[in-house]
C-alpha cells in the first residue's frame, strides 16, 4: 500500500517538472511534490493555481492521479497484475479485501467490476451534467466545457476539490445546475464503493438481499452529518456569508458546506470569511472525512460511529458494543479507539510544525494570533484529504509544505496503515506480567 502509493506520488512528481506541464515552463521541486501527493491523496489542496499554471499535460497528469488515488491503488494493483500476468496473486487479493469491503471472503471480481462501472458511469454522467452549464464559465467553446465537466466530475466523485477554475467554485455559486451534480458525486464517491454494490444487490434482488451492518452504519452516519452539519451551518452563516439568499439557495448552499468538508474540498464562499463557530463545525466535519473504501479520507463515519455507540454502551452499563441488533466486535472496538488516537495525535504535531515555521509573503490579514486556526484547519484538511483552506497555502514554507505533504499523505493511507507497516515483526508473546490497576480519567 505504501509502495504504491509513494510509486504513484514521485512518477507524478517527474511527469509535473517536465517542461511540458507548467506554463512557465518550470516549477520549484517542493511545488510538484506538493502537487502531486494532493493530487494522489486526492485532498485539493494547491500551492500554486491548477488552471493557470499547468498547460493541458499537467492538467491531464493531475487528472489521472486523482483518478489512481480516488479509487485506490489495491484496485489498480490487481488490474495491472491480471493484465501482465493473467493471475491475482495472494497479497493482491488480501490488500484488496482488507481495504474495499468488510469481508475477507467477498467476491473480490464482483467488487472489481462494480467499482469499474460505477466509476466509468457515474463520471461520465456527471461530465454530461456539469458540462453543460460551463459553457457560461470557458465561452461558446463545447470541447472546452466537456473538458472543464470531465475534470470536475473525475474531481467531484473522487473528492478531490481540484477546479480548473482560480475561484474554485465560487465563480459558479448560486448555479445549480453545477452544484447539485458536484454534491451528488461527492456523496456516492465518499460512501464507498462496497456501500454502493450493497445498495445495487438489494435493488437486484428486489429487498431478499439484506443491507449489511457497516452500509446501515455508514448511511446513517452519513445523512446525520449532513444533516446536522448543513442546519448548524445555516443558522450561523444565513446572515453572514450566506446573506441575501432566497430559502431554496440557503439550503442548497448549506448542504454544500457540510458535504464538502467530509473530504471533498470544493468551495462556493470564502473559508476565512465564515464565522469561527462555523469554521469549528467544519474542521469536525473534515476530521470525521469520508467512509471506508471510499475516494475520501479523514478517520471515516464507521470510525466515528463506533466510537459513539462505544461511549453509548458504557453509558448504559453494557458489555458488548451494539448496533442493529448485532455486535461488533473486540477488534473493531479496538481499532477505532487507536485510529482515532493516531489521528489526534497527528493532528497535534502536525499543526505544531506547521505553526513553527513562519509564512512566507503572507498579508498581514491571516499573520498574527488568527495563524493558529488557519494552520490547524489546513492540517486537518490535509488529514482528512479536504483541500479547504483559510487562505495560507500558498504561502507556506517548505518545510510547512513538507509536513503538509506528509500530513495528506498519512490521512490517504491511514494512520493504521502506516503503524502496521513500520511495527516490528516480531515473535508472537506467549506470557503476560501480573495486573496493576491505575487511574485514568
Amino acid at each position: 500500500m505504501l509502495s504504491g502509493f509513494l510509486f504513484i506520488i514521485l512518477w507524478g512528481t517527474f511527469v509535473l517538472l517536465l517542461p511540458q506541464s507548467t506554463v512557465a515552463g518550470s516549477i520549484p521541486f517542493v511545488d510538484a511534490l506538493f502537487t502531486a501527493t494532493s493530487a494522489v491523496c486526492v485532498t485539493g489542496l494547491t500551492v500554486v493555481d491548477t488552471g493557470t499554471t499547468f498547460t493541458l499535460v499537467g492538467q491531464i497528469a493531475i487528472l489521472t492521479l486523482i483518478q489512481l488515488g480516488g479509487i485506490g491503488i489495491a484496485f489498480f494493483a490487481i488490474l495491472f497484475g491480471f493484465v501482465f500476468t493473467g493471475r491475482i496473486n495472494i497479497g493482491q487479493k488480501s490488500l484488496f479485501s482488507s481495504t474495499m469491503t468488510p469481508h475477507a471472503q467477498w467476491d473480490i471480481w464482483g467488487v472489481f467490476r462494480i467499482i469499474f462501472t460505477v466509476t466509468v458511469t457515474v463520471e461520465l454522467i456527471g461530465t454530461i451534467l456539469i458540462a453543460i452549464p460551463m459553457m457560461g464559465v470557458v465561452g461558446d467553446d463545447p470541447a472546452k466545457a466537456f473538458y472543464y465537466g470531465l475534470f470536475h466530475a473525475v474531481s467531484a466523485f473522487c473528492n478531490a476539490g481540484f477546479s480548473l477554475i482560480p475561484e474554485n467554485l465560487m465563480a459558479v455559486n448560486g448555479e445549480p445546475l453545477v452544484i447539485i451534480p458536484v454534491m451528488i458525486l461527492v456523496v456516492i464517491g465518499g460512501v464507498g464503493f462496497f456501500v454502493i454494490d450493497d445498495l445495487l444487490q438489494v435493488i437486484r434482488t428486489k429487498r431478499r438481499h439484506s443491507l449489511t451492518l457497516h452500509t446501515k452504519i455508514v448511511l446513517v452516519t452519513t445523512t446525520l452529518l449532513t444533516v446536522i452539519g448543513a442546519a448548524v451551518i445555516g443558522l450561523l452563516e444565513f446572515r453572514n456569508t450566506f446573506a441575501g439568499e432566497s430559502t431554496g439557495f440557503l439550503i442548497m448552499n448549506s448542504l454544500f458546506a457540510s458535504i464538502m468538508p467530509r473530504t471533498a474540498g470544493f468551495n462556493i464562499v470564502n473559508m476565512a470569511e465564515m464565522l469561527n463557530p462555523s469554521v469549528f463545525i467544519v474542521i469536525i466535519l473534515m476530521f470525521i472525512g469520508a467512509s471506508p473504501a471510499s475516494t475520501g479520507g479523514g478517520t471515516k463515519t464507521s470510525t466515528f460511529a463506533v466510537i459513539l455507540l462505544l461511549i453509548r454502551s458504557q453509558f448504559q452499563g453494557s458489555e458488548a458494543v451494539s448496533a442493529f441488533r448485532r455486535t461488533i466486535p473486540s477488534e473493531t472496538l479496538l481499532q477505532a479507539q487507536i485510529i482515532m488516537a493516531l489521528s489526534t495525535a497527528l493532528i497535534i504535531i502536525m499543526t505544531f510544525l506547521v505553526l513553527s515555521f513562519d509564512l512566507v509573503g503572507a498579508p498581514i490579514e491571516i499573520t498574527g494570533r488568527g495563524i493558529f486556526v488557519s494552520s490547524l484547519f489546513e492540517t486537518v484538511s490535509a488529514f482528512g484529504t479536504v483541500g479547504l483552506s483559510m487562505g495560507i497555502t500558498p504561502y507556506l514554507s517548505w518545510a510547512g509544505k513538507f509536513f503538509i505533504t506528509l500530513t495528506m499523505f498519512i490521512g490517504r493511507v491511514g494512520p493504521l496503515t502506516i503503524l502496521l507497516a513500520l511495527q516490528k515483526r516480531a515473535g508472537s508473546v506467549h506470557f503476560a506480567y501480573s495486573e496493576e490497576n491505575l487511574m485514568v480519567g
